[in-house]
């Protein structure tokens, strides 16, 4: 179990890991607010904003939560920061015997709070391995037995699925759990929380649907074969119901600025695009009809581009061009490979 220190410098207070002490009492971290000036953004939401940083040679990513308001500084101060729950999650997470990456060390001060975590070099997320992995079924099995082991230990985590898992390869995945914004360790969950998370975990596996049941019997264990086929059509019509509310979220969120989608205006054309599919520099090309992406015209763009991001068929485009003093635009897709 790592240990905290308190630690003040540059007018934060820390709370540091053991191994990182000396770097924040002296080292590149005593500077912290030159390493975020100097930092890479990776994305600034209303809520909180995340970097990252290089010190010596490694990466690290500063999640800043952004504290708005004086009813969030009541709850701060009462509660705890969102950093240090997040803390207090993971030591909690440890506690019960599941694997994680340790924070490097979580900080408070009047106006925010933050978490710093060293990227693993040797690890990827999950869903990424599991679409690429030729070993699939062995790590889809032990990937069932180790959410039981999760949920048994009394952790739950609102979206527990492969893309907040981080796995080494698929022979031998010493899995870990990240991300603890939304984690409560208490109680094993009950049968029906259980099978809610085991839903949200089926519409992530990109798998065949004999591997999702493999993955089912995997967390059962030794479920007989009527008591495993009525769990996992539960967990199928759970899974089916997500899917369709995740895409009444998409249709409504890509329209809002938010962690997946932003709004862009280049000259007198107007739209929004997917963060994942492209980058700011990108969008002069796009709004300009330049590059290899592929262009589909449209006559209601933003209705189209609602319905596309609502989809559970195809892939949504990247972005939505609209042309000035009109409904019409364009759906972009691509980048189309030459």
């Amino acid at each position: 179990m790592p240990k905290y220190h308190g630690v003040t410098a540059d007018g934060w207070r820390w709370r540091v890991a053991d191994e990182w002490r000396a770097a924040f009492e002296s080292g590149a971290f005593s500077r912290f607010e030159d390493l975020l000036r100097a930092g890479r953004p990776i994305k600034d939401l209303k809520i909180k904003r995340t970097v990252e940083v290089r010190v010596d040679g490694r990466e690290f990513l500063v999640k800043i939560y952004k504290r708005r308001g004086a009813l969030q500084s009541l709850r701060a101060a009462l509660f705890g920061s969102r950093a240090a729950r997040e803390l207090q999650a993971l030591l909690g997470v440890l506690d019960r015997g599941i694997s994680t990456l340790p924070f490097v060390a979580v900080g408070d001060r009047k106006a925010e709070s933050c978490v710093i975590i060293e990227k693993a070099s040797d690890r990827v997320r999950l869903d990424i391995l599991l679409a690429t992995s030729r070993r699939r079924r062995k790590l889809i099995e032990e990937y069932g037995r180790w959410a039981r082991r999760v949920h048994d230990a009394g952790v739950a985590q609102y979206d527990f699925n492969p893309t907040n898992v981080l796995a080494r390869r698929a022979d031998d995945p010493d899995l870990r759990l990240i991300d603890f914004e939304k984690v409560t360790v208490g109680r094993p969950p009950s049968e029906a929380d259980r099978l809610r998370s085991l839903a949200k975990i089926d519409r992530m596996i990109p798998a065949s649907r004999a591997d999702r049941l493999r993955f089912l019997k995997a967390y059962f264990g030794g479920d007989s074969s009527a008591r495993l086929r009525d769990r996992a059509e539960r967990v199928v019509r759970l899974a089916r119901e997500q899917r369709a509310l995740d895409a009444r979220r998409r249709r409504d969120g890509c329209v809002r600025e938010n962690r997946h989608y932003a709004r862009f205006k280049f000259g007198r054309v107007w739209g929004w695009y997917r963060r994942d599919a492209m980058g700011e520099a990108a969008i002069a090309d796009v709004a300009e009809g330049r590059g290899a992406w592929r262009r589909v015209e449209v006559a209601r763009a933003i209705e189209a581009w609602r319905a596309a991001n609502g989809s559970m068929v195809e892939a949504p485009p990247a972005a939505v061009v609209v042309s000035p003093g009109s409904s019409r635009g364009h759906l972009v897709y691509g980048p189309v490979a030459p």
